[in-house]
C-alpha cells in the first residue's frame, strides 16, 4: 500500500502484466508486446547501470531468451519483472567477460588505425 492507504501504481501495473504475461503464453502476440512495453523501460535502466551503452544490445538479446523461454515461466507480474532481470543480468555478465577476454581498443588505438599510411599507394 502507498501512503494514506491507497494502492501504490506499480500493483496495479503488476496486476495488468499478469495477465498480459499469462495471454501470451497463450500465443497472444499483442499481450506479448503490452508485457514488452510495461518491462523494457525499467530492464534498460537497470542495464546501463551494469553495461552502459550496451544496454539495449544486451536487452535485445534477453528479449529473444525470454520470448523463447515464456512458456516455462511460472508466477505472476512481479515474478516476471524478476525473471526478467535475472536473464538480463546473465547476459549482461556474458558480455563484461567476453569483454574481459577481448577488450575493446580505446579510441586512441581506434584513431591510430584510421591514419594514412606513409607511403603512397599511388606512387607504388
Amino acid at each position: 500500500m502507498g501512503q494514506g492507504g491507497e494502492p501504490r501504481r506499480t500493483q496495479a501495473r503488476d496486476e495488468e502484466l499478469g495477465r498480459a504475461v499469462a495471454r501470451a503464453q497463450e500465443g497472444d502476440e499483442a499481450s506479448f508486446a503490452v508485457a514488452y512495453r510495461l518491462v523494457q523501460p525499467g530492464l534498460l535502466g537497470y542495464l546501463r547501470g551494469l553495461v552502459g551503452d550496451e544496454a539495449e544490445d544486451v536487452a535485445s538479446d534477453a528479449w529473444l531468451e525470454i520470448a523463447r523461454d515464456l512458456g516455462r515461466f511460472r508466477g505472476d507480474g512481479t515474478g516476471f519483472r524478476g525473471w526478467t532481470a535475472t536473464i538480463a543480468r546473465h547476459r549482461a555478465l556474458d558480455l563484461l567477460r567476453r569483454q574481459k577476454v577481448r577488450p575493446r581498443p580505446s579510441g586512441l588505438e581506434q584513431d591510430m588505425l584510421e591514419l594514412p599510411g606513409i607511403h603512397s599507394t599511388s606512387d607504388q
